[in-house]
């Protein structure tokens, strides 16, 4: 296990807390997610520890959040059959190694939960929080199932505060019957995200977009996305207008392989593949429409930013309710074939209306970074 710190950081004696995922460090989900609320909160008041039993997949994030004076430990594991076990001797070096008031652990794979609750509750740290943050993992072995409810029902127990970013991520995590959570609320800057039109013609003449309709996704190339079937919707789109381009911003294991399949597929010309991007406000202002076709979710933040960008989004069914707060979104099934999102896409291409600005009505709805960063405060230091 690796640790990372920023240089000349004062040790002054402050609540101590420990942020545990279960991913690597990149520029999207959970990542993102942390460096928005702890960016936010009166860090410099709290000694944080954050850990990654993965790798630095994003450097400019993992220096984002080493800006903030807060500590990160990497376990380095890049294969998913060891992760469980440098993740559970990981932290118990961290937590008999330290005096730590908090425990927050954030993911929606049980058993990372399960480990910081159990050495939470070993260690008597006495704020013990499980935080869940996605609606469904697939279950490769019914072993692997059985003992996740054995997991489960010790969180259910020994938790202090269970707290999902929707209800699915909450009845995955926590079980259908579980009611004593809360939903928080992953809030967003509302001021970065608004629509700018002199940054759209300014992104729009960097990528070369010109007047080509910009179908825009952002998000990790991992198999939960659904970047093939992204694909399999533009040819269509192609098919039918040529003056299209797919952006997509993002980085991950299978982002290689996506750009394979374009090239096979005969659509790369038109595909923009920009890897790991930082300025994620900007690109959105030179998006017409924003496609997410995720096989499961907790509660994607990039919908949220697009939506507060003023952007029509088009998105699966097995996405959360909660995510849609404006009119322009649009659910599909996955069921529907690409032919079908290729022609419920292009109906935006007709409407050609001013981009509004949504930051107060989803301020109205609870998505302001702040609020949910206040939210994060009172949990660390009551």
């Amino acid at each position: 296990m690796k640790k990372y710190i920023k240089k000349n950081i004062q040790k002054i004696k402050k609540k101590k807390i420990l942020i545990v995922t279960a991913c690597d460090i990149s520029n999207g989900g959970v990542s993102v997610f942390l460096y928005n609320m702890l960016s936010h909160i009166k860090y410099y008041e709290l000694c944080i520890h954050l850990y990654f039993p993965g790798e630095i997949i994003s450097q400019p994030m993992a220096d984002k959040l080493l800006e903030l004076g807060i500590v990160i430990y990497i376990g380095g594991c890049s294969s998913g059959d060891t992760v469980r076990e440098i993740a559970y001797k990981d932290l118990e070096c961290l937590v008999c190694s330290n005096n730590y008031d908090v425990i927050h652990s954030n993911s929606g794979k049980v058993w990372i939960n399960y480990y910081s609750c159990y050495f939470g509750v070993k260690n008597n740290i006495p704020v013990r929080i499980v935080h869940s943050h996605s609606a469904m993992l697939p279950r490769k072995k019914a072993e692997v199932q059985k003992q996740d409810d054995i997991y489960r029902r010790f969180i259910l127990e020994h938790a202090t505060d269970f707290l999902a970013c929707s209800a699915k991520a909450a009845q995955w995590l926590f079980g259908e019957k579980f009611q004593n959570y809360n939903i928080f609320k992953n809030g967003i800057d509302l001021e970065k995200y608004k629509f700018d039109t002199n940054i759209r013609k300014e992104y729009r003449k960097e990528l070369n977009l010109g007047n080509k309709f910009v179908i825009g996704h952002v998000g990790r190339f991992v198999k939960a996305k659904n970047h093939e079937f992204i694909l399999k919707i533009f040819k269509e789109i192609m098919g039918r207008s040529n003056n299209c381009i797919l952006l997509m911003a993002g980085d991950g294991e299978l982002l290689e392989s996506i750009k394979e399949k374009s090239i096979s597929m005969g659509i790369d010309h038109n595909c923009i593949f920009l890897g790991g991007r930082m300025d994620i406000p900007g690109l959105l202002n030179a998006m017409d429409i924003f496609v997410f076709p995720s096989l499961f979710e907790g509660f994607p933040i990039s919908l949220l930013e697009a939506q507060a960008n003023g952007l029509p989004c088009v998105m699966s069914e097995e996405i959360t309710q909660e995510v849609c707060l404006l009119e322009d979104t649009k659910m599909i099934s996955l069921e529907n074939s690409e032919e079908y999102w290729a022609e419920q896409i292009l109906k935006y291409k007709m409407v050609h209306k001013k981009r509004k600005i949504y930051s107060e009505k989803l301020r109205e709805a609870g998505y302001s970074i702040q609020d949910s960063a206040n939210c994060l405060w009172k949990l660390y230091i009551r």
